[in-house]
């Protein structure tokens, strides 16, 4: 992993989320085989969630959080996925369906945390959701008050981790269509696949288009200072 990833600042984070995101070219590289992320031309029969990807400071680095879902859920149970989930008729952005279902699942009220940007949508064919994904700031990691109705367990990473490609994997997993091979993150003994993984490769890909383009512009810099 390049050390410039371990030393990631959320001011690089807010750069980066000024470029134009990768979307779908990033979403592919985790999508399982079969699955479509193509919205339907009825799209009012689609059912609209957002998440928040919670970034914070710990120990100098920036970590992010993630759940596993409970097992009686009716959508996605015992999975790994961002706080979040389907927006309710009365709220009018899908911003505030992050902060609610944040609040709601891991405890942390909506004016602790900062708005840095949002990620491409996600549509998620088997379940019939276009997922909104949010990235939000806390200064420092915050005190969790779990829900566990609706979280088994609360997951925190580095934000590095993400950059190293021995948690890249392909895995066996049970799905909705059976036992398939499937792209993930393995990271800590935590399977992350899905629409999850999804969101997480967008991050991915663009942080590295943001570091390629400086590493570019200094390359150009140090031509034209020998020229």
């Amino acid at each position: 992993m390049p050390d410039q990833f371990s030393k990631i600042t959320i001011q690089e984070i807010i750069s980066s989320l000024k470029e134009p995101l990768p979307g779908q070219r990033a979403h592919m590289k985790m999508l399982p085989g079969g699955r479509s992320l193509t919205l339907p031309t009825n799209y009012s029969q689609v059912k609209k969630s957002a998440v928040l990807i919670l970034l914070f400071y710990e120990q100098g680095l920036l970590h992010f959080c993630l759940t596993k879902r409970n097992s009686n859920l009716k959508n996605h149970p015992g999975q790994i996925s961002f706080p979040g989930g389907r927006c309710e008729k009365y709220e009018t952005d899908p911003w505030e369906t992050a902060l609610r279902e944040t609040d709601e699942e891991i405890g942390i009220p909506p004016h602790q945390i900062q708005f840095l940007g949002k990620l491409s949508d996600v549509f998620v064919s088997v379940s019939n959701f276009n997922i909104h994904p949010y990235i939000g700031f806390i200064q420092e990691k915050p005190t969790f008050i779990i829900n566990h109705k609706e979280v088994e367990k609360l997951i925190v990473l580095p934000l590095h981790s993400l950059f190293t490609e021995e948690n890249h994997a392909i895995e066996m997993l049970e799905t909705r269509n059976g036992k398939m091979n499937v792209p993930c993150y393995l990271i800590e003994d935590h399977v992350i696949w899905g629409a999850t993984s999804m969101m997480i490769a967008e991050l991915e890909v663009l942080l590295k288009q943001h570091y390629s383009g400086q590493e570019e512009h200094l390359n150009n810099a140090d031509s034209d200072q020998e020229s």
